[in-house]
């Protein structure tokens, strides 16, 4: 379910707007009949299916303030929140909301990942040359249709057009998040980090202020590459004059 899925199916005379000038239509005696065109299969849940109104899953009202969020993604981790929240009497529950998951800081070692989820794989493909800005991707199109045509013509294998495909996913996956501010209020998590004992401060590291980012994200390079692509340390000369 997308923003655009949900409004796609209610243009013209189902939506909201498309209604009220039907109204006005037929008050003004200019409609005689709304028809709205639907599908044999919008009730394939049940068998067989009568000639009448079944109750819908959800009210379209209801659907239609889902779309406002981005997409699935958040839409779920709404959901297993309140999932979460609602066993609170049962259990010692606690919602934490990192902002996104990528490479460890320490454990299980430096720079440690073990997918290409989120903006790691956008430095992975970048440091590949395959993606160098992250909302252009017509001029990266254009030369790998190019260098596939002519390893199409040589009896080669054509690929770029498919890491561009790829790349392409990763990057709207992350677009919306890398373009966008938000205000979050951390109070619960300074209360909660006060109350931390000593002892458990010495084994849960915690303290993200005093992290050095530029040799994080040094890190988080030379563990993608060796966790994810499976490259060596010794391929370093060979990956620089490849990124060249």
């Amino acid at each position: 379910l997308t923003p655009k899925k949900c409004t796609e199916n209610k243009s013209g005379g189902e939506s909201e707007d498309g209604i009220c000038r039907c109204l006005e239509r037929h008050v003004s005696g200019k409609l005689n009949a709304l028809v709205h065109v639907s599908t044999s299969y919008s009730n394939t849940n049940r068998n067989p299916i009568e000639e009448v109104m079944y109750p819908p899953h959800s009210d379209w009202r209801d659907t239609l303030r889902i779309c406002e969020l981005p997409n699935t993604y958040t839409f779920t981790k709404q959901l297993a929140e309140h999932m979460v929240y609602e066993h609170r009497g049962q259990l010692p529950v606690v919602i934490f909301r990192p902002s996104i998951v990528i490479s460890s800081v320490d454990e299980p070692m430096k720079g440690w990942i073990d997918n290409f989820n989120g903006p790691i794989a956008l430095l992975v493909a970048s440091g590949k040359g395959c993606k160098l800005l992250l909302k252009v991707l017509f001029l990266h199109l254009l030369p790998a249709i190019f260098v596939d045509i002519v390893l199409w013509i040589l009896g080669r294998q054509p690929q770029l057009i498919k890491i561009q495909r790829r790349t392409y996913i990763a990057n709207q996956a992350i677009v919306y998040y890398a373009t966008k501010q938000w205000t979050f209020h951390n109070k619960n998590l300074v209360s909660l980090r006060s109350r931390i004992k000593e002892q458990d401060k010495d084994l849960f590291y915690y303290d993200i202020e005093n992290i050095n980012w530029r040799v994080f994200f040094l890190n988080a390079c030379l563990g993608a590459k060796r966790y994810l692509l499976k490259e060596m340390e010794e391929d370093m000369p060979k990956a620089k004059a490849h990124f060249k």
